[in-house]
């Protein structure tokens, strides 16, 4: 299947507009050669699902892991990984484009089958608990949201590791629920352990690592723990992972900017301001 192989191997190199051509020309020769309910078609829609969701085509992500969910469950029903990963890639969907009941209703859903099915320790069933914690987070029902995360984070740092991207995840949003609920003490850290893993594993201009401190500056900022030079170097992270106009790196410019006035370095802080209020993306 050398069309599929070129399509999953320009996804994973993040090539996502030749990925979508690519897939899309197999999924289209599958469904004459195949027919719409083969394996080989399902797995291209999903391919091709994800690749939309990655371009930031969400409607069009939605609407195929939609038809994917129905076709899978009339084949398999809905005691059936496949479905039931498909149901949660069509959770997530809507939780990305704002549809948090929706995606409560689909995620709900397939956690309590796969926990029957699988049981807790299950990889996928803690990939879907995860994933679940957040949507409640995002619905801000925080206290159920906290009871899953802490009952995953144990379980996610045996399966896959401290250092495992599945398992920062699930610390980043954890922490980021406490700083919703004013609980810095239990978010700090969390941020910290993250952004240090991060740092160590993935390098210190990753967009994830510089993402994690961003969030330890916000934090540390809120309670006047921090230093310039801790504030340009987030800022100097900032600019090189998201550039120089992203919502972030502007915030860090601010706050380093008020910072500079603190200390009446009005010639440092000048040019930041500028920066800053000439944005057209600032704030």
């Amino acid at each position: 299947y050398p069309f599929e192989y070129a399509g999953r191997n320009c996804s994973a190199s993040r090539q996502y507009k030749r990925a979508e051509e690519i897939l899309i020309d197999c999924l289209d020769g599958r469904k004459q050669l195949f027919g719409i309910e083969h394996a080989n078609t399902l797995a291209t829609m999903n391919d091709l699902a994800i690749v939309y969701q990655s371009l930031g085509k969400k409607e069009e992500a939605r609407l195929l892991h939609t038809e994917s969910l129905q076709i899978n469950k009339a084949l398999f029903g809905l005691e059936s990984e496949r479905t039931l990963t498909i149901m949660n890639n069509l959770a997530t969907i809507n939780q990305e484009m704002g549809n948090f009941e929706e995606a409560e209703i689909l995620s709900r859903e397939c956690v309590e089958t796969a926990k029957r099915l699988f049981g807790a320790n299950n990889k996928y069933v803690l990939i879907f608990s995860g994933n679940f914690a957040k949507i409640l987070q995002d619905l801000n029902q925080y206290d159920e949201a906290e009871s899953m995360f802490l009952d995953c984070l144990p379980r996610f740092r045996e399966i896959f590791g401290n250092d495992h991207p599945n398992s920062l995840q699930l610390i980043n949003n954890l922490s980021e629920l406490y700083y919703s609920k004013n609980e810095d003490e239990k978010a700090e850290p969390l941020i910290l352990e993250c952004f240090e893993t991060r740092n160590r594993v993935l390098g210190p201009y990753h967009p994830l690592t510089v993402k994690s401190l961003f969030n330890l500056t916000l934090l540390r900022n809120t309670h006047g723990k921090f230093n310039g030079q801790q504030l340009s170097e987030c800022l100097t992270a900032c600019q090189s992972a998201f550039g120089t106009e992203n919502p972030d790196t502007l915030l860090v410019m601010m706050l380093y900017a008020t910072h500079l006035q603190s200390l009446r370095q009005f010639t440092r802080q000048k040019p930041l301001l500028s920066n800053v209020f000439c944005c057209p993306t600032a704030f």
